[in-house]
C-alpha cells in the first residue's frame, strides 16, 4: 500500500467535500491530528472506521485503500464508446448483408425479442435510453462497472443520467 497516495487521496475527497480536517475528524470522532497524519502517509484510518470514512467522502474501501484508483474486485470496465461502437456494428451488419437478410433479421428479432424493444427504433430515435439500457443490464447481469466521468460526460437526458448514476453509486456501496 501506498500511504503517500492513500493520504493524499484522503485529502483530496476531503477538499472535495468541503470539510476541513477538524470537520472530518469531528464527523470520525478522532483528533484532526490522527486525520492530519492519514493525509501525510504517516498512518492509515483504522480498519473499524474505514466505512465510516468512504461514507463520508463519497467513495468506497477498495477505491480509499488503493489511492482513489479503480480496481473493481474482478469487474471489467465498460466503455460508453464501446457500446456505440457496438451499435454502429449492428449498422455495419445492415450495410453489409441488407435489411432483409435472414441473417440481420434474426438478430433484430432476437435482440427485439429479448430486450422487448424495437431496437431499430431505439437506435435511430432514442439511442441515449438504449445505451442507458445497455449499462444498467451489464452492471446488473455482466458484472460490469461504468465510470461516472463517462456518464456525466455523454448523458444529455438528466433523468437517465440520475438513473445510471444511482446504479453505479449502489455498485460502489458493495465494492
Amino acid at each position: 500500500m501506498d500511504l503517500i497516495k492513500i493520504g493524499k487521496f484522503i485529502k483530496q475527497l476531503r477538499v472535495n467535500k468541503g470539510f476541513t480536517q477538524k470537520d472530518l475528524s469531528d464527523k470520525l470522532m478522532v483528533s484532526h491530528q490522527a486525520v492530519s497524519k492519514w493525509e501525510n502517509g504517516e498512518t492509515l484510518p483504522d480498519a473499524s472506521m474505514l466505512l465510516d470514512l468512504s461514507e463520508l467522502l463519497n467513495t468506497n474501501v477498495d477505491m480509499l485503500l488503493h489511492g482513489g484508483v479503480y480496481l473493481f474486485s474482478g469487474r471489467g470496465v465498460l466503455h460508453i464508446k464501446e457500446v456505440i461502437q457496438s451499435f454502429n456494428n449492428i449498422k455495419e451488419i445492415k450495410n453489409t448483408f441488407g435489411e432483409n437478410s435472414t441473417f440481420y433479421k434474426g438478430m433484430i428479432d432476437g435482440i427485439n425479442n429479448k430486450m422487448n424493444i424495437d431496437f431499430e427504433d431505439a437506435l435511430n430515435n432514442h439511442l441515449e435510453i438504449l445505451v442507458a439500457e445497455v449499462l444498467l443490464q451489464s452492471m446488473a447481469n455482466d458484472n460490469k462497472y461504468v465510470l461516472e466521468e463517462e456518464v456525466n460526460g455523454y448523458f444529455s437526458n438528466e433523468k437517465v443520467k440520475k438513473i445510471v448514476l444511482n446504479e453505479i453509486a449502489k455498485i460502489k456501496c458493495i465494492l
